[in-house]
Formats: C-alpha cells, sequence, structure tokens
C-alpha cells in the first residue's frame, strides 16, 4: 500500500493502492505501467502482472462526480524498500501488510504495518477508517486473490464493470 501524500488535492495522507494513475485517450492498460515506475521506481514487465479484473468506481469528490474503471493485476516480486524511489509529490510512504491481517482490518481491528518513507522504516497502526474508499470491500478481495495466488491456486477475478449494452445506441 502506499501513504498518498500530504499535499494532495484528493484523500491526502489517506493509505492508497500500491500505485495508480489516468489513461490518455488512445492509451492502453500497458501504458500505466509507467505509474509504476514514475511514483515507486520500478520497471515492471506486462507478462510480470496477474490479472485480476476491473473495478467500477463512482463517487463524488470535491471536484464533482468521479467516474473511472480500474483494471486490477498483482505483481508478485521480492521486494525490498532499498528497489523503491517514491515520487515526493504522490507518495509520502510504503507500507507492507500481512496478508491475513488486512481480514482483521475488515473486522474492525487495528492492525500494523511497517512504514517505510524517505526518512526511514518504522512501525504504526493501520485501521480501516485510514484508507481511501474505507467501506467498500476492494482491499479484501485483493487480498485474497494474492492468498489464492501464492498457495498456486486460481485467484478470483472481480468485476463490477456493468454489462454492456444491447440494443441502438443511445445519442
Amino acid at each position: 500500500m502506499q501513504r498518498r501524500a500530504a499535499d494532495k488535492e484528493t484523500w491526502p495522507d489517506k493509505l492508497d493502492v500500491t500505485a495508480a494513475g489516468h489513461l490518455a485517450a488512445g492509451e492502453g492498460v500497458v501504458d500505466g505501467l509507467r505509474e509504476l515506475e514514475e511514483e515507486l521506481g520500478l520497471r515492471v514487465e506486462p507478462e510480470e502482472l496477474i490479472p485480476l479484473g476491473t473495478r467500477r468506481i463512482e463517487q463524488e469528490i470535491s471536484a464533482g462526480c468521479d467516474r473511472e474503471f480500474h483494471e486490477v493485476f498483482l505483481l508478485v516480486r521480492s521486494l525490498s524498500p532499498e528497489d523503491l524511489r517514491l515520487q515526493k509529490e504522490e507518495v509520502a510512504a510504503v507500507l507492507r501488510l500481512r496478508l491475513d491481517d488486512v481480514e482483521a482490518l475488515y473486522e474492525g481491528m487495528e492492525i500494523f504495518a511497517e512504514e517505510c518513507s524517505g526518512r526511514g522504516a518504522s512501525t504504526g497502526s493501520v485501521r480501516l477508517a485510514d484508507f481511501v474508499l474505507p467501506d467498500e470491500d476492494h482491499l479484501l478481495r485483493v487480498a485474497r486473490a494474492a492468498r489464492a495466488y501464492l498457495a498456486d491456486e486460481r485467484p478470483a477475478t472481480f468485476s463490477n464493470r456493468p454489462p454492456p449494452k444491447t440494443g441502438p445506441p443511445v445519442v
């Protein structure tokens, strides 16, 4: 997970997925790999990614209504904090959570996580309320998929993308 920079316009200092960004018109999902390099300093090849599905978001933010589709992937790679170069405008720190502890978060418990920033590493407590969109189960679903993958099981994919419309196009 990452702690968003304190001066971000939306959800400053909140915990969020490890890397994310917006695609320009005409770009494909693979173009989004640049976000991993920009935010975390990681070069990732498309074949390293394990697709988990599509997540649809619709929420009110200060600038209006935010509607997005998120293509969700796992990256399974052994990393240490020294392998990362955090983009300070975007990422204040990265956190390492145990997969089993994610379940505890959704049971209302406070957990401990290792947090690494440019100032070093520390251990601190984390609650579900510390996350962007704490009322949805996205993090829990991703943790369960990661646990399945690591157990040599096929991770459950998910999609909350609406089904395609049938009939004539609406103008």
